[in-house]
């Protein structure tokens, strides 16, 4: 983003508001300005969206209220239905915390080796958590997730995270028009890494639609030989990961990825 473009807005922060509910602080956050790159590309400002600043910690707090909304609003979760998915951290996080706040059951099933913080942090929250193999990876927790539901079809309300529309959808209408409305529509790149792909999907297709040239680059990290979560690469239930078509993929292993970002951590804050 040219610098000579941004004006006042390049240090704006969402404003403070008072909320009735947890739910109200999600979405809204600040952008943080990155130095890390100005000497090597001088009259270019970079910024990060602060998504960590969400009620739960994560940018997946977006999806999860709006597939948990979707549902209410389609008449598929209902107030006798448990809540069910598969996750490998974030998104259960903010299942569970979506979950106690309106009120609903929440089951997900998780990989062993997910870290003990995550695993606390949805008990916390009162959710359920049945553990899939280890060296399965996300695909065990996903196909055994689906046999869950395929026994006991009027037990669970499955929002199906990686196959889900409402997933982009809720960084078209929410992460992407707030990009773009705090760059005063200057911005002209954007990148993200991939998981469901959902905030990449739905951010760089709302931008698009706001400048049809935009430069959008899509990167996902991992271990050499694996995928990102670190099982062979099967993509159970890839229907998501499937829409990209147009830009750049950057693949990036996970030594080198803490290499680059570790840094910004000091001069940004």
């Amino acid at each position: 983003m040219p610098e000579t473009t941004r004006g006042a807005a390049a240090e704006r922060v969402a404003p403070l508001t008072r909320g009735t509910s947890i739910l109200g602080g999600i979405g809204n956050t600040p952008l943080l300005r990155i130095r890390m790159f100005e000497k090597e590309l001088p009259g270019v400002a970079v910024f990060g969206k602060a998504e960590f600043l969400n009620a739960g910690g994560s940018v997946k707090d977006r999806a999860a209220l709006r597939m948990i909304r979707d549902g209410e609003a389609s008449g598929e979760l209902t107030p006798d239905r448990i809540i069910l998915d598969s996750t490998s951290g974030n998104t259960g996080i903010a299942y569970a915390m979506v979950g106690a706040a309106l009120g609903y059951r929440v089951r997900l099933v998780m990989p062993t080796n997910v870290s003990a913080e995550r695993k606390a942090l949805i008990a916390a929250y009162g959710a359920e958590i049945v553990y899939s193999d280890a060296q399965e990876g996300s695909d065990g927790a996903i196909v055994l997730a689906q046999k869950m539901r395929a026994d006991n079809p009027g037990t669970y309300y499955m929002p199906d995270q990686y196959n889900n529309p409402s997933n982009w959808r809720a960084h078209y209408d929410g992460t992407g028009a707030e990009i773009w409305e705090q760059t005063d529509g200057a911005v002209t790149h954007f990148v993200a890494t991939l998981g469901t792909s959902g905030t990449f999907m739905g951010v760089s297709r709302r931008l698009r639609d706001e400048r049809a040239a935009m430069a959008r680059a899509a990167s996902s990290a991992g271990s050499r030989g694996h995928s990102r979560r670190g099982s062979p690469l099967r993509l159970v239930g890839p229907a998501a990961k499937t829409r990209f078509r147009r830009g750049w993929y950057l693949r990036m292993f996970n030594a080198a990825a803490a290499h680059v970002l570790r840094p910004p951590c000091h001069p940004n804050g």
